[in-house]
């Protein structure tokens, strides 16, 4: 009887070692700039050129965020910079859209066993350059700009709790990219804004 038992506790836990539980990922919306006033530019062509290139090695974590900073920033080209003239092109050049993850100091001892310490910081920059041509009328225009955005998270944290934090640091970069990036067209491309 001890031996049926035993046997039976045996298949039962073999049973249970093979179901693991499933924790569903959420799924993110991509960061789009459609909501916005396309910004109308006397240029026949819009050239997007990613310089940037990700090495998917770390300290690099931008591959890894749910709305891709390089992926986000294409997309922004696209939706805001809208060529409407019969001549010339404006190039959006993005130099840099990475995401580096440093580790932070915890506390060690008694002390960090009662602290909740933050446990890594993950600093955000974005370099794009603009330039537009059009040699029929003899005009050349370029601006650059750099964003950064930093956030600390404290450890003990889920993939989706984390992920969710990137959502939203990619989405509060690219609301600061959209504002410094529509400010400097307006200021250093003024000859190339359709009337």
């Amino acid at each position: 009887m001890q031996r049926l038992a035993f046997a039976i506790l045996a298949v039962f836990a073999l049973f249970l070692s093979g179901c693991e539980t499933q924790v569903e990922r959420p799924r993110y919306a991509a960061i789009t700039f459609a909501q916005h006033q396309p910004i109308a530019l006397d240029v026949a062509t819009l050239k997007i050129i990613p310089a940037y290139k990700e090495t998917g090695l770390p300290p690099h974590v931008e591959h890894e965020f749910p709305a891709n900073p390089l992926e986000t920033l294409k997309r922004w080209g696209q939706d805001r910079l809208n060529p409407v003239g019969q001549n010339g092109e404006i190039i959006l050049t993005i130099l840099e859209a990475s995401v580096v993850e440093q580790e932070l100091e915890k506390k060690t001892g008694i002390t960090g066993v009662f602290t909740e310490d933050q446990s890594e910081r993950y600093d955000a920059v974005v370099k794009v350059k603009i330039e537009a041509f059009d040699p029929t009328r003899g005009l050349t225009a370029s601006a650059s700009t750099e964003t950064k955005r930093s956030r600390t998270v404290p450890e003990g944290l889920t993939l989706n709790e984390r992920e969710a934090i990137w959502y939203t640091l990619t989405e509060d970069l690219m609301n600061d990219v959209d504002k410094q990036l529509s400010a400097t067209i307006h200021q250093h491309l003024k000859a190339f804004l359709a009337e």
